[in-house]
Parts: C-alpha cells; structure tokens; sequence
C-alpha cells in the first residue's frame, strides 16, 4: 500500500524544517480556519460534523487535522459515505420490493429491497474499507448477504451473523465482483428484444465512464423499428448502428447466463400456482444464474462475448478486463472527484484526473487513499479558493446524519405497522423519510431515486429548504425533550441550561456553545450572532408566558431556527 502524504505536501504548503521530536511534518494555520477545514472534511467523509471533543482537539492543537482526517477515513461512517457514492454511480436504489412470501412472509417491503439493492453497494464498501484494491470490485469471488438474502436467491452460501456477512457463490457463476450479484441484476433488469443490452451499458458506463447512449450517432429513420427482424439486420449492416453494436453487443453477449428480469408479479403468480409448473422457478429461493445461457446469444443473432475488441469468455473475463482496463481507473477517479466535489463527471477536468489516476495505479488501487488526496487537496478544503468547487450543498444523507449525530432523532416513520406485525404481507415497515421517494423526501431534498431521477441536486431549492425545515422541527422537539430530561452530563446539545433557565447570560453561555457544536464558530456572548440567536429566544420565552415550561418551548423554537439555518445546509 502506498504511504500516506502528509497533509503540508497534498497542501502544496512549504514544509516547516524537521525536528527531533518524530511528529510529522503538518502545515500549521490559525485555529477558526482548520475548524472551518475540519467541519468541510468531516462532512463530505462522514456525513456529520465534528464530535466537541474533536473540536477541542483543533483548538488546543490545529496540527491535530491531519490525524483526524485519517481517522474519519476509518469511521464505519465513511463506509456509507462510499456506498452513497456507488449508489449514485450503480442506479441500484430504485423503488420497489419483491413479495413477502414463502420464506420471507413477515417481512416488509424495506427489509426485502434493502437486503438485494444494497448488495452490490455493501460489496464495494467491505473492498474499501478493507484496503482490498479496488479493482476487485469486478474480480471478488465472493458477494455480500443478509439473511433475507440467503432466503430470497439460490446459490449462496452466507457466513453466520446478523446483517450484511460475506458469502460465496455455489451455482458456477464466474468471480466477477459487482457484476455478479443478484442485487444488480434485480435492478438492471433485460426486457424483450433488449437481450442484456441495458445491462451492459449499465455497466460501461458506470465502470468505464462510457455511454453509448451519448454517442453522436445520426439516424437515418428508414429502420421499421416495429419489425424484429428489419432492427435485428440493420445491427449488422447499416453503419450508424453498427458503430455502437459492434462494441455494445458483445458486453452484452456475457449476462444470457443471467435471468432477464425479476418482477413482483412473476413471484405472486408462482406462489398463487402453489410453486408448480414452470412459474416454480420464481418461488424463493430464485436462482438468478443459468450456465445453459452462455450460447444463448447464438440464438439471437448477436455477437460473440468480447470487450471492445478482445476475446472474452464470461463474465470473470469480463470483470478481470474491466479492471486491467486504464478506462477503469481513470473512470473511478472521475467519479470520485465528481462525488465530493459536486461536479458533473463530464466537467472534471484531465489535468485533475491526471495526477490522481498515477497515485490511484501506483497505490495498488488504494481507494482510501485516493479520497483523501480528493479532500485534502487546497482546492477542496477552503470553500473560498479560486479554483475549488466553492460551497457544497448537503445531500439528503448528509442532513440526516448530521441531525441525528446532533440531536438523535432519526426521521423514521411506521406505515402499515400493524399489519406489518400480523403477516408481513406486502406491507411497507418502518420507513426512514430521508431514503425513500414513494412517500419519503430523497429526490425533493437533492438526492436520486435511480430511475427518474439519476443525477442529484448540488445546489440550493426550495423543496431542500422545505425538507430541512420539517427535519429541523421535528430534531429539535425531540433533542430539547430528550435533554432535558437527563442529567447535564449525559445530554447531546442543551448542556448550559435546565427547563426554568432564563437568565440572560446562561442562555447566552448555551448559544455559544450551540454555535460551535453545529456550525463549528467559536464566538463570543455578545457576537451579532448570539444577539440574534438571543433575541429570538426571547421573543418565543414572551410569546409561551404564563403557559407550562415557557423556557422549553422557546428552546425549541430556537434550536428549529439555528437547525434550518443554511450553515447547516452548506459546508
């Protein structure tokens, strides 16, 4: 593995001469400057801002950044940072749930499409955190299950524990990664006369940064496209649709081996057959490999398996090609820049790429290693530089975390609860607003639904701010009942204060310490800021006079104002 820079030279910054001491060599700057670095990394690593006591360790010693950016790189918290991260590149979390029934009766809607959308996700996360190289995302032997996992698909053998344990394949399938979990092909699903192709530019494009639907290819229109036949011959003959079959085509040839689709009711019908017939093959457990596919191309009139003009023989060729493939690195690094620093992929610039695709291969394919060469690079860490991306917009994931680390209220609502209980039948569970569409908030607070909506929102809108604003009131009615009825010692936010505080200077005391734990400010009591925060304290304290606990409404009122406030949805 390659070591780690020190964070003067990813700076760019002149380094200080050695000492005798052994410390390494960090770039020294004022404390409110590497607060402000530390709340920008925090976020885009984790999805939270800074602990207080991490706060306290920058203010007694700046240099202190440099072990902390290391140790967020190991926070399981930044393992779902790169699953949100392959989430948006993969398109796997689409709405939609497979039945509760058979061996999963009882369970609910969330429990299902969790357990095969985050498969593939959950796979590339262990790689990461793990310090696997990279590139065996498409050459793993083995996959990641759940016990819904190991109860819905044939073909696993899942190692004992709860949750998401490593598993290995049973029925043939080639190691390729990704590319052969179930939860992929579920979601990348073959209809009719597509034979696999929507699969396989799924795919290129996500590993490869190559899209043939992008490509600038004129259309005569003379193609009957009703015509089966007619489509199928001008794949072969006319020019502009040979320009991107003769490459599409054969990526495709590899996934007959894989079942085209799996549909809701395909397993309804089954189960009201009783299992019988030929529906039995989609009653649980389903087998989504079939070996007798691999010919099955011939049957269709495509093309042999390759890669863009190599030989291939199945999917283990294929993902071994992806990843020996100079695309493939250079592709990761896009997507990763793209990622954190919420630019369009298209627009990252080579001369970015460059430098960071010669660190990733010299690596080993170190994908940790590469973050933190994104996020500490001088371009990045100070919102205000020239050539940097300037503020970034939180994502959906990031706003909950983050109130949740502050406040411990996770947005998790029960629908069908009951029911849920009784059976289990198609019922939806205990759904967390902030990841689901159907009834949730993802794609109105900037985030994506992977099927109509597949780039997210970087910027600042109205339903974002309207999300924010419900997530705020919600959180802080939740953090000001919850404090306050612990001991001072034990509480997240409201630590300064107790339900009949009025005097001025404690509250005052408490706002300071508030502004420091959300928005990472170290201000004095009678900062503009804390005049404001104070004023409108008061003004909800008057308003709830001579009703029970005045002081508690008001901090509520308060703490909804200061977590809607648009330092907590920029960083």
């Amino acid at each position: 593995m390659r070591t780690m820079l020190p964070l003067v030279l990813l700076l760019g910054c002149p380094a200080p001469e050695p000492d005798d001491s052994g410390d390494p060599l960090v770039e020294t700057v004022d404390v409110d400057t590497t607060r402000a670095r530390a709340v920008r990394v925090s976020m885009a690593l984790r999805g939270t801002r800074p602990t207080a006591s991490e706060l306290d360790r920058i203010d007694a010693d700046p240099t202190e950044l440099d072990a902390l950016v290391d140790a967020w790189l190991q926070d399981p918290a930044f393992g779902e940072t790169i699953r949100h991260l392959h989430a948006d590149a993969l398109l796997v979390r689409k709405p939609g749930a497979l039945p509760a029934l058979g061996p999963l009766t009882g369970r609910s809607n969330v429990e299902i499409s969790t357990s095969f959308i985050e498969e593939p996700l959950a796979l590339v996360e262990r790689v990461v955190m793990e310090d696997r190289p990279y590139t065996e995302i498409v050459t793993a032997d083995w996959t990641m299950a759940d016990e819904i996992g190991e109860q819905m698909f044939d073909g696993l053998d899942r190692e004992a524990g709860s949750g998401f344990q490593p598993a290995t394949f049973t029925d043939g399938r080639p190691a390729a990664g990704l590319l052969s979990t179930n939860g992929l092909w579920v979601r990348h699903e073959s209809n009719g006369q597509n034979y696999h192709r929507a699969r396989a530019n799924a795919i290129s494009d996500a590993l490869l940064c190559t899209d043939f639907l992008e490509r600038d290819v004129p259309i005569t229109g003379d193609v009957d496209l009703s015509d089966p036949a007619v489509v199928a011959d001008a794949l072969n003959t006319q020019d502009e649709c040979v320009a991107c079959h003769q490459s599409l085509d054969p990526l495709a040839s590899h996934f007959f081996v894989v079942r085209n689709r799996l549909a809701p009711f395909q397993v309804q019908n089954a189960y009201a057959a009783d299992c019988e017939g030929r529906g039995a093959a989609s009653c649980y457990p389903i087998a989504m490999y079939n070996p007798r596919g691999e010919t099955a191309w011939e049957r269709v009139g495509l093309r042999a398996p390759g890669y863009f003009g190599l030989a291939s023989d199945n999917l283990g060729t294929l993902g071994q090609q992806i990843a020996d493939d100079p695309r493939f690195a250079q592709c990761t690094v896009r997507r990763f820049v793209s990622y954190f620093t919420q630019t369009p992929a298209a627009e990252v610039p080579l001369q970015t790429i460059a430098p960071l695709q010669a660190r990733f291969e010299d690596s080993g394919f170190d994908a940790r290693d590469l973050v933190r060469a994104i996020v500490t690079d001088p371009s990045f860490l100070d919102a205000e530089a020239e050539d940097g991306p300037g503020l970034l917009a939180a994502r959906p994931f990031q706003l909950a975390a983050s109130i949740e680390a502050l406040t411990g209220f996770r947005y998790v609502v029960n629908i069908d609860g009951e029911r849920c209980r009784q059976t289990g039948n198609n019922c939806i569970g205990d759904l967390d607003m902030v990841y689901d569409d159907a009834f949730g908030f993802r794609a109105m607070a900037g985030g994506i639904d992977g099927f109509r909506v597949t780039r997210p929102t970087w910027t600042t809108t109205p339903t974002k701010s309207l999300f924010l604003a419900a997530l705020a009131e919600e959180a802080a009615g939740h953090v000001v009942d919850t404090d306050f009825a612990a001991p001072a010692a034990s509480r997240r936010l409201l630590d300064e204060v107790e339900p009949d505080t009025t005097d001025e200077d404690m509250i005052r005391a408490q706002l300071v310490a508030l502004h420091r734990r959300l928005f990472g400010e170290a201000l004095e009591a009678d900062d503009v800021q804390i005049d404001e925060a104070y004023a409108l304290f008061e003004a909800a304290l008057t308003l709830r006079s001579g009703r029970p606990d005045p002081a508690v409404d008001a901090w509520k009122v308060t703490l909804t104002g200061l977590l809607q406030d648009p330092r907590m949805l920029l960083y």
